[in-house]
C-alpha cells in the first residue's frame, strides 16, 4: 500500500507544479480531502480488479482450468 500511494502523491505533486510553471493563469489545488478520495478510489478499483478474476477462477473446475495449455 505504501509503495503505490507514496509516489502517487509525489508524481501528483510534482505534474502539479509542473502545471502551474506552464500555465501560471491557470489556479491548481490538492487538497488533503483530494488526496483521500483518491486513495480510497484506488483501494476500491483494485480490489474490485482483483475479486473478479479470483471469483471466476474459484468457480472454475481446477482439472479443466489446468489443462488449458
Amino acid at each position: 500500500m505504501w509503495l503505490g500511494r507514496n509516489p502517487g502523491i509525489c508524481i501528483s505533486e510534482i505534474i502539479r507544479k509542473v502545471v502551474i510553471v506552464m500555465f501560471p493563469t491557470l489556479q491548481v489545488s490538492m487538497s488533503f480531502g483530494d488526496l483521500i478520495r483518491g486513495m480510497a478510489l484506488g483501494l476500491i478499483a483494485g480490489t474490485l480488479g482483483a475479486l473478479y478474476p479470483a471469483y471466476k477462477a474459484a468457480r472454475m473446475d481446477p482439472v479443466k482450468a489446468l489443462s488449458y495449455e
